[in-house]
């Protein structure tokens, strides 16, 4: 699958990137216990991890942040979201990238994210669907709704 990664508009891409990870999480949550689950769980950790270094290097941490999300849909099971999340990762990075690109607080947003990461990665691991889902709608709408405040203030100052 194609997706013209530039054009998208922000608003759409948050709430298709709600759509498509908040019901996984719930399904997730009741998947079987196999060793693939347990593999992904496992990537999963080890991206937060790595996220966690203040030295890792904002494009990484941009990369592994949309590999998190797409690793935790893909417990579902549902190839189709799986496909349609991979597309939509260029645009995702894209969006955050330039966003952050021009936020004074950065490093504390970034804090926050890992914050929220760690949360749902918990959630998940512990079959708590509703809660993994809860998080990542929460973790998907604050930073969209810090990347338009930070838009928005862009805008007043040009």
């Amino acid at each position: 699958m194609h997706v013209p990664t530039r054009s998208l508009p922000v608003r759409d891409l948050m709430q298709t990137r709600l759509l498509l990870e908040t019901q996984p999480a719930h399904e997730a949550a009741a998947a079987a216990e196999t060793p693939g689950r347990a593999a992904v769980l496992e990537h999963a950790a080890e991206l937060v991890a790595a996220m966690e270094d203040p030295a890792l290097p904002d494009e990484r941490f941009h990369a592994d942040d949309a590999q998190f999300h797409i690793l935790l849909a893909s417990l579902a099971g549902n190839v189709v979201v799986e496909t349609i999340m991979s597309s939509l990762r260029q645009a995702t990075i894209g969006y955050v990238q330039e966003t952050v690109a021009g936020l004074d607080d950065w490093p504390q947003v970034r804090r926050t994210l890992q914050e929220q990461h760690r949360e749902i990665l918990l959630a998940t691991q512990e079959r708590r669907g509703e809660d993994a889902a809860a998080a990542l709608r929460e973790h998907i709408t604050w930073f969209f709704g810090h990347s338009a405040a930070a838009r928005e203030e862009q805008g007043r100052q040009t």
